[in-house]
């Protein structure tokens, strides 16, 4: 089995992406490049890990599970397919989310439940008298996604607040969203937004 990993920072492709794909397994870890189907056709077969559980799909799961004071989290692997984060879901690993929780302590705990999941699925997938794709296609999915895709402005809209926002309500979107040196909550004023940095109760 010929494989490719793939974790890329830039959405676009770099030079000879299908070369490169072509004929082989990939499996994506944390990039932002969403595949087309003209990649996809080209591939053996290809392999999402999603960094929310699947009821948080697209973009700040982790954001939108701390504003919502969520107990529990998880995350997924699952087949990629043209729409995103709707492929068959062939793993979950679900933890605990505690109250000091922060966006950076609950990525890295997905980063690490992420790890015990690439490992799981490629055991799985080699392990079998079948081809990695046979088993693919033979495994019956775990769970079904659900919940409406989170966009990019969705997300910003949580990590803005306004002059006439509640103290409660800026303490928890601040626990959501901060999270330096590049993201952090917003504070709109007018038609200005001024980034903040840090936060005294």
């Amino acid at each position: 089995m010929k494989c490719f990993g793939i974790r890329l920072r830039n959405p676009s492709r770099p030079a000879g992406f299908c070369d490169l794909i072509k004929g082989k397994a990939l499996f994506s870890f944390r990039n932002h490049l969403i595949l087309r189907d003209e990649d996809l056709s080209l591939l053996n077969f290809a392999i999402n890990f999603h960094p929310a559980p699947p009821d948080l799909r697209g973009v700040g799961g982790y954001n939108f599970a701390l504003y919502q004071n969520r107990k529990n989290y998880g995350v997924v692997a699952h087949v990629i397919e043209k729409e995103i984060d709707k492929g068959k879901i062939i793993a979950v690993k679900n933890f605990s989310i505690c109250e000091c929780e922060s966006v950076a302590s609950l990525e890295e705990k997905s980063y690490r439940s992420l790890l015990c999941l690439v490992e799981e699925v490629l055991l799985r997938l080699i392990s079998q008298e079948h081809s990695p794709r046979e088993v693919l296609s033979g495994l019956p999915p775990v769970i079904d996604w659900s919940g409406k895709l989170i966009t990019r402005k969705a997300l910003d809209d949580l990590c803005t607040v306004s002059l006439n926002s509640s103290s409660s309500e800026f303490q928890q979107r601040y626990q959501a969203c901060h999270y330096p040196p590049n993201h952090g909550l917003r504070l709109k004023v007018g038609n200005s937004l001024f980034n903040l940095t840090s936060c005294k109760k």
